[in-house]
C-alpha cells in the first residue's frame, strides 16, 4: 500500500515562491496566473462550491503568509474577488426574481 503525500496550499506558495529568485519582484511576490495553478492543484482537497471559493481559500492563505500578488497585497485582492462574487450574487437574484414573477 502507498501512501501519497499532498501538499497544503502554503506549501505549494513556498514552491512558487522559489520559483521568482529571478523576476522582477523576487521577495514575497506570485504572479496571478501562480494564484490560478494552485487553485487548480486544491479543487478536488478544497470543500467550496466552485472555483472562485478555492481562490479565496488560496488568497487567505497568501495573506496569512504575508505574500502580495502582482505587488498588491493579498487581502486587497481577496475584498476585490469578494465584491465581484456580490455584484455576480445580486444578478443571479434579478434572474430569479423575473423566473418567479412569470
Amino acid at each position: 500500500m502507498r501512501i501519497k503525500i499532498v501538499p497544503s496550499a502554503a506549501s505549494l506558495i513556498r514552491r512558487e515562491l522559489l520559483k521568482n529568485k529571478d523576476t522582477k519582484y523576487p521577495k514575497k511576490n506570485i504572479t496571478y496566473k501562480q494564484l490560478v495553478k494552485i487553485s487548480k492543484s486544491l479543487i478536488p482537497r478544497s470543500y467550496s462550491r466552485d472555483f472562485e471559493g478555492t481562490i479565496k481559500q488560496v488568497l487567505g492563505t497568501c495573506a496569512s503568509m504575508k505574500v502580495s500578488i502582482d505587488c498588491i497585497k493579498a487581502k486587497y485582492y481577496l475584498k476585490k474577488v469578494m465584491q465581484i462574487d456580490r455584484i455576480n450574487a445580486k444578478k443571479d437574484r434579478k434572474k430569479n426574481k423575473k423566473y418567479l414573477n412569470r
